[in-house]
């Protein structure tokens, strides 16, 4: 995952599934839509940022639940690390 602050008042957020997950764009298709939902569910409208998520192949086969989790350690992780950066220039 990268991101960077988005000088917009909306964040935006790209989702890559590489054919290395998977050859069937079915499936690379059902991962992209669960990233989205897990992503709606989340609140991260403190800050705006630019986010690329590219899905690896251990995604494949993980429930709603396991990917939530891991998207909110992960969103955690980039609020920290942009706060640090404020702090320590």
């Amino acid at each position: 995952m990268r991101f960077l602050e988005s000088p917009l008042s909306a964040s935006r957020i790209g989702i890559v599934v590489p054919m290395a997950i998977s050859k069937k764009a079915v499936i690379r298709n059902r991962i992209k839509r669960l990233i989205s939902a897990v992503i709606k569910e989340l609140d991260y409208s403190k800050k705006y940022f630019d986010i690329i998520i590219t899905a690896s192949p251990p995604i494949v086969g993980k429930s709603v639940r396991e990917i939530k989790s891991e998207f909110e350690k992960v969103i955690k992780t980039i609020y920290g690390q942009v706060k640090n950066e404020k702090l320590n220039p």
